[in-house]
């Protein structure tokens, strides 16, 4: 059984693949993804001409998208990163995805298997190349999946918000997949810490010294986060009441 984490298009890959492989799929958290290609195929009908588009080309139809104002330091510093990864590609390799992306793909939701509890959405409320149309069908796709909005976070959430997106992940890994932290794992996310509560081992040997009734720390919540309460309050009562479970189950 796999877990799956994929950004945009490859999303769209690993939803296909959960459709013709059902039993290898256990669950998956689209970020910033699609249900269809239809869109892109629509909007490139010429697309067969990538494979002979020269390099400098392909890179500044990427390149155009991308926005040329000013943004915060997280989101400009992952566009950066993503351009220098660009340089790195071969013609081919961006020849191929470009094609693939234009490329009206075999998935059908009525075929789709598996359940949608065991679906999380990321998503932004910014601006992104995604358009909105495209981005609202996944949710449509998906009524009933566990949604994850995160107030900005630009094109590329995964980098310039990795600790908001590791937290959504655990999350998920824990209520979905039943797979336990590490005992007395700390997690820092927008300086909001959230402490392992004691073992019953520990509780139990507390109550023997004393009869005092322990007070559990409260969760600091920071108000420019939209949705980070409710996540916050998801993980605790999960990590309170969630028995640790051994064996690990693999991800990719």
């Amino acid at each position: 059984m796999r877990f799956i984490y994929l950004v945009q298009h490859c999303g769209y890959l690993a939803q296909c693949y959960a459709q013709y492989r059902p039993q290898r799929v256990m669950s998956l958290v689209l970020c910033c993804s699609i249900t269809d290609t239809k869109y892109y195929a629509d909007a490139n009908p010429f697309s067969e001409i990538f494979q002979w588009t020269p390099d400098f080309l392909l890179k500044r139809m990427l390149l155009s998208n991308f926005p040329d104002y000013e943004l915060e330091r997280e989101i400009a510093n992952s566009i950066d990163f993503m351009v220098e990864q660009l340089e790195s590609v071969k013609r081919e390799d961006l020849a191929s995805r470009l094609l693939l992306n234009c490329t009206v793909g075999p998935f059908v939701r009525d075929e789709f298997k598996l359940d949608e509890n065991r679906i999380t959405i990321i998503d932004v409320f910014d601006d992104v190349v995604l358009p909105e149309k495209v981005r609202e069908q996944v949710f449509k796709t998906y009524p009933n999946a566990r949604h994850a909005l995160l107030k900005s976070g630009g094109n590329f959430p995964y980098l310039s918000r990795a600790d908001e997106i590791n937290l959504h992940i655990e999350v998920h890994l824990r209520s979905v997949c039943h797979i336990a932290a590490p005992e007395a794992e700390t997690q820092n996310v927008n300086q909001a810490v959230i402490q392992a509560p004691p073992s019953e081992d520990e509780n139990q040997s507390e109550k023997k010294i004393s009869n005092e009734s322990k007070e559990r720390s409260s969760i600091p919540v920071e108000k420019d986060v939209i949705t980070t309460s409710s996540l916050e309050k998801e993980f605790a009562s999960i990590v309170k009441n969630e028995p640790e479970k051994s064996g690990e189950k693999d991800i990719f």
